[in-house]
């Protein structure tokens, strides 16, 4: 059974309380990028046509959501679940921009510049 639907039988068995955590789902689906966003990302990133998951649409798609919930802790500062998650999708995109580099420099910086991410990779390697 859903959790909406739980949650619809449990208001009508116990009243006005369980509200709340409908507003927690809400907040929580707003932090993952919706399919027409991750599409257009895809298409502004991609290579080819039938490209879903070159280095740049992966980084891009990375860089969205680190953004999300980097606002998402300015109100939420002591949601540490959360940032556990953000640390996993930094450490996900410094691989895939430290593969880049190693492979081709040129798009390496052409992607950091069009995504307003810090150079950290190529400083190391000077």
């Amino acid at each position: 059974m859903p959790y909406s639907e739980v949650l619809c039988l449990y208001e009508i068995m116990f009243g006005e309380i369980f509200k709340l955590p409908r507003l927690v789902v809400k907040e929580v689906n707003q932090l993952a990028i919706s399919a027409a966003e991750k599409k257009e990302l895809i298409q502004k990133y991609q290579i080819h046509q039938q490209d879903t998951g070159s280095p740049e649409a992966q980084v891009a798609i990375l860089t969205e959501r680190i953004r999300q919930l980097t606002e998402h802790f300015r109100t939420h500062r002591k949601d540490y679940h959360s940032r556990h998650g953000l640390f996993r999708l930094v450490g996900k995109q410094r691989r895939l921009l430290r593969y880049l580099y190693k492979k081709d420099v040129t798009r390496y910086y052409r992607l950091i510049n069009d995504l307003g991410i810090r150079d950290t990779i190529g400083l190391k390697a000077n």
